[in-house]
């Protein structure tokens, strides 16, 4: 069971890297507008959410 855990806490920093990269690479090849920082934005709260869950627990 905690190797479940592990591997989904594992798939939330992939999940927000992707996030950032793209928000990264897109900001600075296209000027698409505010979707891109919703994106960053998304994966800062994935981080701050699991780092939140890993510190009360």
């Amino acid at each position: 069971m905690d190797k479940i855990l592990n591997m989904k806490d594992n798939i939330l920093y992939i999940m927000a890297a992707v996030l950032f990269f793209g928000w990264m690479i897109g900001y600075m090849l296209f000027d698409i507008g505010g979707i891109f920082h919703l994106t960053f934005l998304f994966a800062v709260l994935v981080i701050l959410l699991k780092l939140i869950k890993d510190y009360t627990r």
